[in-house]
């Protein structure tokens, strides 16, 4: 069955925005509050006999990356500013805005600073899962990133002169690999003890960070992505996490060989950050039902 992202979220993806698709026509019941404004930009009908459900491709995709990232149901927000954020997201994918610069903004915003402060600690499966995923992506490199206790700790948030000032916020060095660090399981151990103590969301923060230079490595490199990425996301799929649409789920590098040659980047650094989330949220969860 085709998902109902259809031909409109192609177009998001390609930064076109939703200029080539007719005005919305509907609104999923829980994210009403969405209307007033959609109706004043001029991307929804007032009336309307007949909607068109693949031209709710933007409120999809944003809401599934405050679920994924955020880990909240945009229908449930409360907080008048957090409904203003939301607006703004969607209306940012509706111009044309990337979804990694989204992404970005989810990640290093001062309301995520609160969620790692607010949610101390992690389960240790969901320690064990980041740590393993960490490892296979550290080891894309010449030299594994060595990180300190600062990396463990909330986002240190900066104003833009204090970031002008001191540069980017350090997450650690890197050195000559010995012969502990040249396996999996040497990372492993030792990003373990790293983290120990970190939030859930640290550890997706970092998570991410670490996947996005991964790919601007590979990037580089020709065919780099295309010899990357299908192995790495059959291997995630053995582990039985739902990643959101079936096709995301299959476990033949061949599928994703073949779906890799045809998309953008933009589009690959998503799947790839989606995938991260929902592997360390359904461990946290996991362990928490138990």
């Amino acid at each position: 069955m085709k998902h109902r992202f259809g031909i409109c979220f192609s177009v998001l993806l390609l930064g076109i925005g939703l200029a080539g698709c007719e005005p919305l026509t509907s609104v999923p019941a829980p994210l009403s509050f969405l209307k007033p404004w959609l109706q004043k930009q001029g991307l929804m009908k007032v009336t309307a006999r007949v909607p068109v459900s693949s031209d709710v491709a933007a409120l999809e995709l944003v809401t599934e990356m405050v679920r994924v990232v955020l880990e909240k149901n945009p229908a449930e927000f409360s907080d008048p500013r957090e409904k203003e954020a939301f607006v703004g997201s969607v209306q940012s994918m509706m111009q044309g805005a990337s979804l990694e610069g989204l992404y970005n903004g989810f990640i290093h915003s001062s309301s995520y600073r609160r969620l790692e402060v607010a949610y101390p600690g992690a389960t240790p499966e969901a320690l064990d899962v980041f740590a393993e995923e960490l490892a296979y992506l550290e080891l894309e490199f010449p030299e594994p990133t060595v990180f300190g206790e600062a990396a463990a700790k909330p986002l240190i948030v900066l104003s833009a002169g204090e970031l002008e000032s001191s540069g980017a916020p350090e997450k650690g060095h890197v050195i000559p690999p010995s012969e502990s660090r040249k396996n999996l399981e040497g990372l492993k151990s030792e990003y373990k003890k790293v983290f120990a103590q970190a939030s859930v969301f640290t550890l997706k923060r970092v998570l991410g960070d670490e996947a996005l230079r991964v790919i601007g490595e590979k990037r580089r490199v020709p065919g780099g992505l295309v010899s990357w990425y299908p192995r790495w996301a059959a291997r995630l799929a053995l582990q039985k996490v739902d990643f959101g649409i079936p096709s995301r789920n299959e476990v033949i590098e061949e599928f994703h060989h073949q779906w890799v040659t045809h998309v953008t980047d933009d589009q690959l650094s998503w799947e790839v950050l989606n995938r991260l989330h929902r592997l360390i949220g359904a461990a946290q969860k996991k362990l928490q039902k138990a």
